[in-house]
């Protein structure tokens, strides 16, 4: 069956055909032939017997007055209806009888199609017998049993029949209602859940992939189980692999490309910084500064095929590198120490200001790395004689560690790219702080891996405030 249109359609139909069997079959084994409630039917004649036998007991050693009270009784309450009837065939409370119980409260207990008519003779202390009798049924006990037709009356007889069986789906006694209520529930919930499952299992499949795909894993495939479905579900989930290998075949295509590119390149550039020492030496006082504009401009060639074998090796590294359990205060105090000693000599400084304790589930040597790389392009546009602001913070199972510069921020349009590889906000300024776009990119792609996030926004008394936010290690397992 391919559409899962006609499959979502049979299973509601095929739903409803059992809740309507069930509902049936439950009318046919509770009900009675008259459509009473056979357990309440149960209930009425148990009631009715013992009433009959308590007033039997006060009639044989009282007498018929002190049976007066509790006929009385039995009248105003919801019992069974009670008569008792003296030798002249009439009932001792005086109410009238119905007539076609005439003639019948001698014989034993008999069924009607609606009433089940019960009797039993006592006797009283002065010899005088009485007739008890008592009516169990929905039936009017003023009207008579409706008689039988023989089969060929009618020719419709059948669908009569079967169109009253089908009417007392909706009648009966409240306990009847309420249990063919639980049967229809309890059958469309089964269906339901069945439908459900088989619907969201393969989608709640896909989407792991999907997400999978997302935070980076290029392996993430839908799987067999899915792809193997004749429906629009197996070829969503089929179209999703193929994506998934196109996908993988790209980015495994650059980043291969931008590590061969960088390989070549470092060929090259020893050899030209080799020639560039021979020439200093060589070189007359004319051409010194010359020299040294190319071997700055060598040693920024060189850092930079360093960052793009550092991003391109990420992925690999992260695969590689043991995950384990640190506390991250630990990670942040060294790069903040490291970082202010560095910042101090163009007149800058590096404060933690608070910390918290929490252990992440990490590889700390890449974590050390995308923290310090934050930090650093931070020292790099705080203005000068400003402090870098560190701290730390745990909400929610998850810690986060801020870092905010004093510079001049960074505009609003800006903040969304800040982590995208190669991007600067400024090409000049960039250049000269001696940043390549590449060191928050590779924050980014290391914190994601770590089930994590990182934002950047401007803060309202001025700076940029990046917020690396990663999970503890209790919350991540």
């Amino acid at each position: 069956m391919r559409s899962l249109y006609l499959k979502i359609f049979l299973w509601f139909w095929g739903a409803m055909v059992l809740i309507v069997v069930a509902m049936f079959w439950v009318t046919y084994q509770v009900e009675g032939p008259g459509g009473a409630s056979r357990p309440r039917a149960a209930r009425m004649a148990f009631r009715a017997i013992r009433d009959m036998q308590g007033l039997a007991e006060v009639i044989s050693s009282r007498g018929i007055e002190a049976a007066r009270p509790l006929l009385l009784r039995h009248q105003r309450g919801g019992h069974p209806r009670l008569f008792v009837v003296n030798a002249s065939g009439r009932d001792v409370l005086g109410r009238a009888l119905p007539p076609w119980i005439r003639g019948m409260e001698g014989a034993p207990a008999a069924s009607t199609r609606r009433i089940t008519l019960v009797t039993e003779s006592v006797a009283a202390p002065s010899g005088r017998r009485y007739r008890m009798i008592a009516l169990i049924g929905a039936g009017d006990p003023g009207v008579a049993p409706e008689r039988r037709a023989p089969p060929a009356a009618t020719s419709n007889s059948s669908s009569a029949r079967a169109l009253k069986s089908a009417g007392r789906i909706f009648r009966g006694s409240a306990e009847t209602q309420w249990l063919r209520l639980g049967v229809a529930i309890l059958v469309s919930g089964i269906v339901c859940f069945l439908l459900a499952r088989y619907l969201t299992g393969p989608l709640a499949q896909l989407r792991g992939a999907t997400r999978g795909l997302s935070e980076g894993d290029l392996a993430a495939r839908a799987g067999a189980s899915v792809s193997a479905r004749r429906d629009e579900i197996g070829a969503l989930g089929r179209d999703f692999d193929a994506m998934a290998e196109r996908v993988e075949g790209l980015v495994t295509s650059q980043q291969r490309l931008l590590r061969d590119v960088s390989h070549e390149l470092r060929s090259p550039l020893s050899r030209l910084q080799v020639a560039l020492g021979l020439a200093r030496k060589r070189g007359v006082p004319e051409v010194m500064p010359d020299l040294e504009r190319i071997e700055l401009e060598t040693e920024r060639l060189n850092e930079l095929i360093g960052q793009i074998l550092t991003l391109t090796r990420l992925e690999r590294e992260l695969a590689a590198e043991q995950s384990v359990s640190v506390e991250l205060a630990d990670i942040v105090r060294d790069v903040v120490d490291d970082a202010n000693y560095e910042a101090r000599a163009s007149q800058r400084k590096v404060e933690l200001d608070a910390t918290v304790d929490g252990r992440v589930q990490c590889r700390p040597r890449l974590l050390h790395s995308a923290i310090e790389n934050v930090v650093r392009n931070a020292v790099r546009y705080t203005a000068e004689g400003t402090v870098v602001k560190v701290s730390m913070k745990s909400r929610d199972g998850r810690i986060t560690t801020c870092v905010r510069d004093q510079g001049p921020g960074v505009p609003e349009a800006a903040l969304g790219h800040l982590f995208e590889p190669f991007y600067r906000v400024d090409d000049a300024r960039g250049r000269e702080g001696g940043g390549y776009g590449i060191g928050l990119a590779i924050t980014e792609r290391t914190v994601r891996r770590h089930q994590g996030s990182v934002r950047a926004r401007n803060h309202h008394q001025g700076g940029l405030l990046v917020e690396l936010e990663l999970p503890l290690a209790s919350a991540s397992r």
